[in-house]
């Protein structure tokens, strides 16, 4: 057993100065700790790598070693004892305190690699963590704590590493004999990578907090378990790579509560290498600065490049109608060679939300059919309708629910009126409506219906009571008590009347068809059936068809029927309509939705039918009809899209021929020359048109049933007839691939409000998208495992870490550069102002002269002007008298002496 050094000793008479306990030397085991035993076996002669342990004053303002010329920069300081008066901080037992003579800052060098001329490691002193972290760091020197060495077991970074260790020196202590094979099979029963990546999967998907690992009960159980684990980490760019259509994108803003974060969840749509469609999330950046379409595409552009996805790879946009995305969408038609408008697609549930919110609360006058002298009447009747009317009523009584006594009242009046049926009581809760989520107000509109009797019920209730508050009030009479607040709207309107509730089931039937669509367009089928492009033109169709019966429907209405829907339906109806025909004529922008449509097994058709001008129009006695050119224009484009994948398919098969040896000369050589260029001529034009003539051989062909498997199914049908019409089943996979709602970025965004709850508001915004981003690359359950892309990313973030520093320098040298040009201008403005103030306090003073002047100039010329009175002539005389008595009489004697006092004295005739 070493003996404790010198240092040591200080350290043991300085806690028994201060009644301290003493620390601990021989790392001793106590009764009952197994983790100590095993510690006691370990060799103590690691503590002699650690120079200068102690912490006496004198050790501390030992400067020998410290080598001044290879640190010109650096120079002594005296290091003071903290605020609090203790001891010196436990860095400095290592290392130096320094003067930064540039920077002008305390700094900490370390002894052990400037002694061994290692890299300097000299930090700031202001705080020791960055200091302390070097000095832990687990390599050759270091290894130091604030109470000494660090235990090896520490050092390794985890606890199972401790534990299969320690399980060996037990066996050892207890006299069992442990081979070398044993032992190494112990210690290489567990690894680290595998037991980090199994405990990132379990606090990802269980939205376990972070703080559990540090728990003594957590460390507990980890400690009476085996240490085996298996990872689950896969390279998602290896999965992009193979995957057999173009990667598809669609991305939306989120903001945290309270507006603490701010992302981009970007989400990828392809098929993957096994023929299923795939939806992911690809990363979650944090969006810096404003959200305008700059950094929003500049975010996605990191994150596309960062997985692999090039030009050649990347597909269409998915987005909501906000105008930055159109700005993104531009920025990235620039980064990556495309189109903007042709790829540039719209979230047709957004739409078909917006278009429902404007049947019912409709605010745009263009849709009201009334004389241009009843718009300002008509609006003012339609504020007022939405505020007081059937459906402020109901939102009021929702809201109003919001207590437990509240929700237990509706609980029992559900429970009452099942009993009062016969039936089981199913409890269910009012559904609040929610602008920004679909179909939220038809939710809350059927569930209201589902409940009608509980909620008559309820308004009942609260009526009741509030009479008889409203009662006791009035008996009390007493006139200085505060007036009573005022009751809520349900109460003031009574409650819901019959026609009410019949408006409610209208505005049921009215939203119904959205919300059906909404369903259809926001699932995602395995193989197309749903969600997908090919739907949007179909649906919109049949949407606008059923708005036209409503509309036909409401106005054949008699209003002045009691028992009539509300008349300003129709309005809604009205706009709701001309806002879906606005977004579905900007469908032209972008073919792949006719291309979509007509690439399906069993609607290829049905645009033909569908748009055609009917037969009966007679375009000179009706004009041109509206879906006059739909189909021609939509064709054409679509037979451009063609035609270019035809080209790059036929560039991309293209392959060089080997030379052939060189002709003799002749005339045969020529005609030979002639014939073969002929030949490979008419070769090139048959491939051409082979491959020009593969849609129409299949448009020729009898469209799919609806009830046929491959139609409900169109991604498996084109590649089952990939062998037919190679390129055009390609074509056709990229395009039905492409989704027809941003649907996965919402659910990023729920499942993300959810993880961050109200307890993790302090988390970093890089640890959130990490674990948002494995939770979903969880869900892809075909990844692999790959330690080269380790290596590679790590060299990738030491090539970036380089680059950021030099940036880093460059853009400091710039900042003193623009602050020495800043400087030099703020001292020219005030050499400026100087002079200027200099020259208008010369201007001022010459200013005051000149007025002096004029005044006195003025004043002589009013005395000179005055007209001469007697008062002034007796003046003039005496004046005189006296000027000549001076000049005639002689000089005055001087005058006598006199008293102190001055009496008596004789003066002068002119001192008289």
């Amino acid at each position: 057993m070493s003996t404790p050094s010198n240092s040591g000793l200080r350290r043991l008479v300085e806690c028994d100065k201060r009644n301290s306990p003493l620390p601990s030397l021989s790392n001793a085991p106590t009764v009952g700790d197994t983790a100590s035993e095993a510690q006691a076996d370990e060799p103590l002669a690691v503590q002699a790598d650690f120079p200068n342990d102690g912490d006496d004053d004198d050790d501390d303002d030992n400067y020998d070693g410290l080598d001044f010329k290879r640190v010109p920069y650096l120079e002594r300081r005296q290091v003071e004892r903290n605020s609090r008066g203790g001891p010196k901080s436990w860095i400095y037992r290592h290392g130096w305190a320094v003067w930064h003579r540039k920077y002008k800052k305390n700094y900490w060098l370390c002894r052990y690699c400037h002694q061994r001329r290692k890299q300097e490691a000299c930090y700031e002193a202001d705080s020791t963590t960055n200091a302390g972290r070097h000095l832990s760091s687990n390599k050759p020197g270091h290894s130091h704590g604030p109470n000494g060495p660090v235990p090896i077991a520490s050092r390794e970074g985890n606890i199972m590493g401790a534990l299969a260790k320690s399980q060996v020196y037990i066996m050892r202590s207890k006299g069992i004999e442990v081979s070398q094979e044993v032992a190494n099979e112990i210690a290489a029963s567990f690894s680290t990578s595998r037991f980090q990546d199994a405990l990132k999967d379990w606090v990802v998907a269980d939205n376990q907090s972070l703080r559990v690992i540090e728990t003594p009960q957590f460390r507990a159980m980890i400690a009476a378990v085996s240490p085996l684990a298996e990872a689950l980490l896969w390279p998602v760019a290896n999965y992009l790579r193979e995957a057999r259509s173009l990667i598809h994108v669609s991305f939306d803003n989120w903001t945290s509560t309270g507006g603490q974060y701010a992302f981009t969840g970007l989400c990828v749509h392809y098929l993957n290498s096994e023929g299923k469609l795939v939806d992911h999330l690809l990363g979650l950046p944090e969006l810096h600065g404003a959200h305008t379409g700059n950094n929003i595409a500049a975010a996605a552009t990191t994150i596309l490049r960062l997985f692999g996805v090039d030009n050649a790879r990347v597909g269409y946009f998915v987005l909501d109608n906000a105008s930055n995305n159109d700005t993104a969408v531009e920025s990235l038609a620039e980064e990556f060679g495309f189109i903007a408008s042709e790829r540039r697609l719209r979230c047709c549930c957004h739409i078909l939300n917006l278009s429902a919110q404007l049947v019912i609360w409709g605010k745009d006058r263009s849709a009201y059919e009334n004389e241009a002298a009843h718009l300002e009447e008509e609006e003012k009747y339609m504020d007022e309708w939405r505020k007081y009317g059937p459906v402020g009523v109901l939102f009021d009584v929702i809201a109003s629910i919001c207590t437990p006594q509240t929700r237990q009242l509706l609980e029992r009046l559900q429970c009452e009126e099942a009993e009062s049926l016969g039936v089981t009581p199913h409890i269910r809760q009012l559904v609040k409506p929610v602008k920004t989520r679909w179909n939220s107000y038809f939710n809350t509109f059927v569930r209201a219906a589902e409940l009608h009797g509980p909620i008559d019920g309820y308004i009942e209730c609260k009526l009741e009571e509030h009479s008889a508050a409203t009662a006791t009030s009035r008996r009390r009479k007493n006139r200085e008590q505060l007036p009573a607040a005022q009751p809520r709207l349900y109460i003031r309107e009574g409650g819901l009347n019959g026609k009410d509730w019949a408006t409610i089931t209208e505005y049921i039937r009215l939203l119904e068809p959205f919300a059906e669509a909404t369903r259809l367009l926001e699932g995602r089928g395995r193989h197309g059936r749903h969600g997908a492009i090919w739907e949007v033109l179909v649906t919109f169709e049949w949407l606008l068809d059923q708005l036209e019966a409503l509309k036909d429907r409401l106005k054949d209405v008699n209003y002045e029927d009691l028992d009539a829907p509300e008349d300003h339906l129709i309005t809604n109806v009205n706009l709701a309509h001309c806002k879906l025909a606005e977004y579905y004529a900007k469908f032209d922008n972008a073919p792949v939705y006719y291309t979509a449509t007509i690439l399906h097994p069993h609607y290829k058709h049905h645009l033909s039918a569908l748009w055609k001008v009917p037969d009966t129009h007679v375009t000179a006695r009706d004009g041109v009809h509206y879906r006059d050119g739909w189909l021609d224009n939509n064709h054409r484009a679509f037979l451009r899209m063609w035609q270019g994948r035809k080209d790059s398919a036929a560039t991309s098969a293209h392959t060089v021929t080997p030379p052939r040896k060189k002709p003799r000369l002749g005339i045969s050589t020529s005609r030979s020359a002639f014939l073969q260029s002929s030949i490979e001529q008419s070769t090139r034009q048959l491939e051409a048109s082979l491959a020009e003539d593969e849609y129409e051989i299949w448009k020729r062909q009898p469209a799919l049933a609806e009830e046929d498997w491959l139609s409900l199914n169109p991604l498996l049908y084109w590649e089952s007839v990939a062998g037919q019409f190679p390129i055009l089943s390609k074509f056709a996979i990229d395009v039905l691939t492409i989704p027809a709602a941003a649907a996965d970025c919402e659910r990023t965004f729920s499942e993300l409000g959810d993880m961050l709850g109200t307890r993790r508001l302090h988390m970093k915004p890089e640890l959130i998208s990490a674990l948002q981003s494995l939770k979903s690359w969880k869900r892809l359950a075909t990844l692999e495992v790959v330690r080269e892309r380790d290596k590679i990313e790590e060299k990738l973030q030491k090539a970036q870490a380089k680059k950021q520093r030099e940036e880093v320098q460059l853009q400091r040298q710039v900042k003193l550069e623009e602050k020495r040009v800043e400087r030099q201008r703020l001292k020219e403005i005030r050499e400026l102002e100087r002079a200027e103030k200099a020259a208008e306090r010369a201007r001022k003073v010459e200013a005051q002269h000149q007025k002096k002047a004029t005044q006195q100039a003025q004043q002589r010329k009013r005395k000179a002007s005055r007209a001469p009175s007697s008062k002034n002539k007796r003046q003039k005389r005496a004046m005189e008298d006296r000027a000549r008595d001076r000049v005639a009489s002689p000089p005055s004697p001087p005058p006598p002496k006199t008293t102190s006092r001055g009496r008596n004295v004789n003066l002068p005739q002119k001192f008289r």
